[in-house]
């Protein structure tokens, strides 16, 4: 299950990158005819707000993930593993209670609009379901994320294994950062060399 999480996120956040590059040329062309022609296109900025709320939220999964997400952890690190093993689960608990509410009350919001047939206030007047619904899509894939990954890690917990717990939860450790960006190093070297040949 947790596979399958890892590769709907993984395209979703491809997805967000190609939203936000569109995004980013049509602002771009917004500055071009504003500049030139003295033409406005009031829809780039609407657009772009929805853009930046609907991929923010599909890209929480890719981060909890990734552990790429910011975690305050000054302390936690000077407790034994079995200690911080099980923090990192209680974290995961309190983020997966977070991400129900983000889903009960978006959930709310899209129902309402999709009801009421809600547009917004501005010249496009765009059915507001529609970046409602996209954004409640990532934070629903975020949601079931955090569950698979609250029992994924509370299995791996009871049985015993905390090196996975902090595989799958920990934040990452300083040597693990250091080899990372070393791997990362390298795999640029290699791409420059093989385009050099």
């Amino acid at each position: 299950m947790l596979r399958l999480i890892e590769r709907i996120s993984h395209a979703a956040v491809i997805l967000g990158g190609l939203a936000i590059i569109g995004v980013a040329a049509l602002v771009c062309l917004e500055v071009v005819l504003r500049s030139v022609f003295g033409i406005g296109l009031s829809a780039a900025t609407e657009i772009s707000s929805y853009v930046l709320a609907v991929t923010s939220a599909w890209a929480f999964s890719f981060a909890l993930l990734r552990r790429v997400h910011v975690r305050v952890d000054a302390l936690i690190r000077l407790f034994p593993q079995l200690i911080i093993a099980w923090l990192d689960l209680l974290a995961l608990l309190a983020l997966a209670w977070l991400a129900a509410m983000m889903v009960w009350y978006g959930a709310s919001v899209f129902s309402f609009s999709f009801a009421k047939g809600s547009t917004a206030m501005t010249p496009l007047q765009t059915p507001m379901w529609i970046p409602q619904g996209l954004w409640l899509i990532g934070l629903g894939l975020f949601f079931i994320t955090c569950v698979v990954m609250v029992v994924v890690v509370g299995r791996s917990l009871i049985a015993g294994d905390v090196a996975q717990v902090n595989r799958l939860a920990g934040s990452f450790t300083v040597e693990e950062e250091a080899l990372d960006e070393i791997k990362e190093a390298r795999r640029r070297e290699a791409e420059r060399a093989g385009t050099a040949q």
